[in-house]
Parts: C-alpha cells; structure tokens; sequence
C-alpha cells in the first residue's frame, strides 16, 4: 500500500511538472509577439448610422480577444520602452438593402482603422497600421440590428489585427515566402505585404514589384509605385511611363514624383518632355519640380536645362 502511494505521489508529480511545463511552453510562445497596449478607442461610426450606438467596453474586449488570439502580438496590461500603443477607431457603419437574388436581407458592413505605434526613448521608431473591413448580409427579422452590427464590427476588427500581423511577420519572412504573399488572391494582403517592404531591401523582389503596377486594385497598383521609390529601382522608370499613360490625372501626378526621386537618364527624359509641352500647367509645373529634383541630386547632369514655362493653356 504504501508502495502505491509513492507511486501515486511521483505521478501527481509528473502530471504538475508536465502542466507547468505546458503554461511555461504557451507563456514563452505568446512572448515571441511583439507587446502591444491598447492606448484608445475613437467611434466615430456610431454616429454615421441611425439607431446603431457602439459599446466601448465591447469593443475593447473585441480588439484584446483578436490581439491575444494573433500569434504576431502579446496584449500586456501596462506601458513600457518599446511597448506598441494600438489606437483603434471606428470609421464608419452602413446599411443597405441587398442587391442580389440570392443574398436577401440587409447589407451591413464596418470599416475600423488599426494604429500601432512604438516608442522607444520617447521617439516614435516604428509605426503600422490597417483598415479592417468587413460585411455580412443579415435577416433583418431574424438579427437585432445592434448584434448585426456587432458580429460585423468584430470581423473588421480581427481583419485589421490579422494585417498587421502579417507586416509583422513579414519582417522575417523569406523572399519566397515574400514572394507567394505579392501573388495572392487577397487584394488587402498584396497591400501590406507590399507594404512591409518599404522597411526591407529586396532587390530580388523588384521585377514582381513591377509587374504590381498593372495590379487592378488602384490601392495595391499606388503601394508598388512607393516601393519602387523607396528602392530607386531604376529599372521602373518605363513600366511608370507605361502605366502613367493609362491612369488618371491624379495618378500621373503621382508617378511624376515618384520618377523624380527614381532619377535617372529616362526619368529625366520623360520629366523634361511633360514639363516642356503637356496641356494641363498643374501637371507641366509638377513635373518641372520632379525634374528639377533629379538635377540637383545628380550635379553631373547640369547640363541638362529646366523647361521655360510655356504660355500652353489646360
């Protein structure tokens, strides 16, 4: 009997070391993600939307919920050196009545826009931030129309954590792992993985950038065009000049400076021609700055003379 016993003793013994090893294993697992604190929740949503009132306390725990179940993030309680403050803001709530045969009911959707700032010696070193979005279609006779809102706003809610987690992960991602995120069917994970780029050198990379440029989201095809400047990736400057023929005014303007911090024979070339003879004066004088930028980072091209503005009228 007393044998039995020690043998029941070593292995209650066993069993707590195995569960304490266990919590150990899961603590140090969570501590892998970066600390985050939630700092603030703005609803702004609440009122774009009659009869809909967001709680604050719900959706506090909704964000704390999504952040502790994000492998990338651990939710700390207080505010320390190097701590990530999440500012989370409700950005709107709509309804509409739905479209489609096959989808009866309401269309409710939320949008939240994710903040993560850290600080280190008092300085911001790092920011990163997402828009959360989602929808669902909802019976109106069978949801109340505040729990409708509610399942939308966490969807939104865990869709913007899961963005910035990725551009977390993405940090020590391979470029092939890089690489199948830039090729994915999500428009929104194209984005901020491109996005996490603008922190990293991947010159190997640049040609997969490029061909994001013919992207059909506008957003993703914008976030390329910021790559490839903060590269200098002079091999983009014709693909830009394709594309620019292609898009709207607003985006020429765009790819007008971002040829002026590219640099370069065929920047130049291109800047030159726009700021000499195009028929809008906003887009001739953009291009005279871009242009002017390139010469004076490039003081062995001050051969090559700024345009006069012309008397060409929009």
């Amino acid at each position: 009997m007393t044998v039995c016993r020690k043998y029941l003793c070593l292995l209650n013994w066993f069993v707590f070391l195995a569960v304490l090893s266990g919590e150990m294993a899961c603590s140090q697992v969570k501590q892998t993600g970066v600390p985050v604190v939630i700092f603030g929740i703005d609803d702004k949503a609440s009122s774009s939307t009659d009869g809909v009132a967001f709680d604050s306390t719900k959706i506090r725990k909704m964000l704390e919920d999504a952040i502790e179940s994000n492998p990338q993030l651990a939710l700390v309680s207080g505010e320390q050196d190097g701590t990530y403050k999440a500012e989370l803001t409700l950005v709107l709530a709509s309804e509409r009545e739905s479209t489609t045969s096959d989808e009866k009911g309401v269309y409710r959707a939320v949008q939240v826009d994710l903040s993560l700032t850290n600080w280190k010696n008092g300085h911001v070193e790092q920011r990163l931030s997402a828009l959360g979005k989602a929808f669902l279609v909802q019976d109106p006779k069978r949801q109340d129309r505040q729990r409708g809102f509610d399942k939308v706003c966490k969807k939104s809610i865990a869709r913007a954590v899961e963005l910035v987690g990725l551009q977390i992960a993405a940090r020590d991602m391979s470029p092939e792992e890089l690489r199948a995120l830039l090729s994915s069917d999500d428009e929104d994970k194209r984005l901020y993985t491109l996005r996490s780029l603008r922190d990293r050198h991947e010159p190997g990379l640049q040609s997969k950038v490029i061909e994001m440029l013919d992207d059909p989201d506008a957003d993703v095809a914008l976030e390329a065009v910021g790559v490839l400047v903060q590269e200098k990736a002079k091999s983009a400057a014709v693909p830009l000049i394709r594309i620019s023929r292609r898009r709207d005014r607003i985006f020429l303007l765009q790819i007008i400076t971002a040829l002026g911090e590219i640099g370069g024979p065929v920047a130049r070339g291109f800047l030159f021609t726009v700021a000499a003879g195009h028929d809008s004066s906003e887009i001739r004088q953009r291009a005279r700055e871009a242009l002017q930028h390139v010469l004076l980072n490039r003081p062995e091209d001050n051969t090559v003379a700024l345009p006069r503005p012309g008397s060409t009228s929009d």
